[in-house]
């Protein structure tokens, strides 16, 4: 009997099909730069991104990721009757503005920070370029409750890149030239739930049917074995 039912399970299974759930999950990126960071106010720039198809399925769910990436150099001087030794730095602080909040968050930011360098200068004298980077990452991602719709369509993410540069001097006047590029990338998930699909659909080619002399064969060797086993 067992036998029997394991071959009914079988049978069932291949003639329904088996509907398969599963999640899947899109990208897509944004970003501006390398470009000289802005000094002295901050300017936001619109990265436009195309939203979720709909077409694919049912959005469950939204991440969102930023980077900032710096590249750029210092180059130290000291105005002192002394020698001096200078340590500096580039400082860059930015923001991402979500189209709606993931997570009761709204703004995404940051600060990206190169290495220090420094300089052992004696008076009047000017240190080597320093090339200097950094870089700096943040993310957020929908909780259930989050409505999504703002993302099922076509939407703009702002975002900022403001640079400062620190140069101390320990003994006497250090003061400093500098170049700062930023680069901002956003990544946007789509997570979502695509069309049932059924297994005998994804089949290439339906099963073949037999030919009436093959039933009949198979009819006979049905009833051999059922007479075998009543004789039993």
């Amino acid at each position: 009997m067992t036998d029997s039912r394991i071959g009914l399970a079988a049978a069932l299974v291949l003639g329904l099909g088996i509907a398969q759930a599963r999640a899947d999950t899109i990208t897509e990126t944004q970003s501006y730069g390398p470009a000289a960071t802005d000094w002295s106010s901050v300017s936001t720039v619109p990265l436009d991104f195309a939203g979720f198809d709909t077409s694919l399925g049912t959005l469950t769910g939204v991440s969102i990721t930023a980077s900032e990436n710096l590249t750029g150099s210092v180059q130290a001087t000291n105005h002192g009757s002394n020698s001096t030794i200078t340590t500096s730095k580039l400082v860059n602080s930015w923001d991402v503005y979500l189209p709606f909040v993931l997570d009761g968050v709204y703004d995404l930011d940051g600060f990206t920070v190169s290495k220090r360098v420094y300089d052992l200068l004696a008076a009047g004298a000017t240190g080597r370029v320093h090339s200097v980077t950094g870089s700096s990452t943040n993310s957020v991602s929908s909780i259930a409750g989050d409505p999504l719709v703002a993302y099922e369509q076509a939407f703009v993410i702002g975002a900022d890149d403001f640079g400062s540069v620190s140069v101390h001097a320990n003994n006497g006047d250090g003061t400093h030239t500098y170049q700062d590029f930023g680069t901002v990338t956003v990544t946007v998930g789509y997570t979502y739930s695509p069309e049932t699909i059924d297994t005998m659909d994804t089949l290439a080619d339906p099963p073949p049917v037999p030919e009436p002399a093959t039933l009949a064969l198979l009819g006979t060797a049905l009833a051999g074995i059922a007479a075998v086993r009543r004789r039993k």
